[in-house]
């Protein structure tokens, strides 16, 4: 077995990392191959708040645990700061799990074994929510999944909520995370769309199976339109290597206004669902509608920065 690391990005959320930390000790590894994995907890607290969680899970756990403590906020910070202590510890690959999931036992095993399959740059994997507390009817439950399009067998997306990288191959093409999505998210959607711009797949493991941990406060209706609204943001600045520029910014304005017209369309045909009992319907119209609005904001420099000082435990 080629040695693995697991990353673990964390921000204030010791519970949730207690969690996961015990989940890990519970991955299907063979005995004789638990030297080769090492566990990374990238501690972005300035005043490195996860440091007493993770030495006190340290002292029983199975696997190695090596505790970084990144000062520099941000996502992208945070998740260089893995790459480069998996690269230092001699791991060949290294996969990202979020401080508040928990993953199935199988999980890292069907991960890599779809990296050496496909003999790919990366692997993603399924990510479904589990919820504080019953969902209301007016909640699409669907859009807390996070299950990318699949094509020939190979992803089309990943987020690093469930993403292995074979880190040799990430090195030879020169790529790492964006800095340019600190605060704002879509730092991994960066990372994974340049890889298959190089050339690279991105294989699919449908058992690699992770569980969200989904809290009230993001059990709402305007926590997902705020969502949405930044996939747009997003995925407008992901459109061109200058986004900004005039044919970029015309080509998502021109997306903007069509995802505008299309998700209020369908919202006015979905309106007599609320009727028959099924709001969700209707709700989940806003997701095209919000979206559009991201890349109109998007195509004129507007950042939503979700991980933000103020927003950062909003997610």
């Amino acid at each position: 077995m080629e040695r693995t690391a697991i990353a673990v990005c964390t921000y204030l959320r010791n519970d949730g990392l207690r969690r996961l930390l015990a989940a890990v000790d519970h991955l299907r590894i063979p005995e004789s191959e638990e030297r080769q994995v090492a566990v990374i907890v990238v501690d972005n607290s300035p005043d490195g708040g996860a440091r007493d969680c993770v030495y006190e899970n340290a002292a029983n756990a199975r696997f190695e645990i090596i505790y970084l403590s990144e000062t520099d906020k941000g996502l992208s910070n945070a998740r260089n700061a893995a790459l480069a202590t998996a690269r230092a510890s001699g791991a060949k690959y290294l996969a990202f799990i979020d401080d508040d999931e928990v993953p199935e036992p199988g999980w890292l095993h069907a991960l890599r074994a779809a990296m050496e399959r496909d003999g790919a740059a990366a692997a993603a994997g399924p990510t479904y929510p589990v919820f504080a507390r019953p969902p209301g009817s007016w909640l699409p439950v669907a859009r807390y999944d996070y299950v990318p399009a699949v094509k020939n067998g190979y992803a089309l997306d990943g987020s690093s909520a469930n993403l292995m990288l074979d880190l040799e191959k990430l090195a030879d093409s020169g790529i790492e995370f964006d800095a340019r999505f600190n605060e704002t998210g879509g730092e991994d959607t960066c990372l994974v769309k340049e890889l298959m711009r190089r050339g690279h797949k991105i294989a699919w493991a449908d058992d690699a199976i992770v569980w969200d941990d989904i809290p009230a406060n993001r059990m709402t209706v305007r926590w997902l339109m705020r969502r949405w609204y930044r996939t747009g943001q997003t995925e407008a600045r992901l459109s061109a290597s200058n986004p900004y520029s005039p044919s970029a910014r015309a080509v998502n304005v021109a997306k903007g206004f069509v995802r505008l017209a299309g998700g209020t369309a369908k919202a006015v045909v979905r309106l007599p669902q609320i009727a028959r009992g099924k709001p969700y319907r209707f709700v989940d119209s806003f997701f095209t509608i919000c979206r559009g609005g991201g890349y109109l904001a998007g195509a004129f420099g507007r950042v939503y920065r979700e991980y933000s000082a103020n927003g950062y435990r909003q997610r």
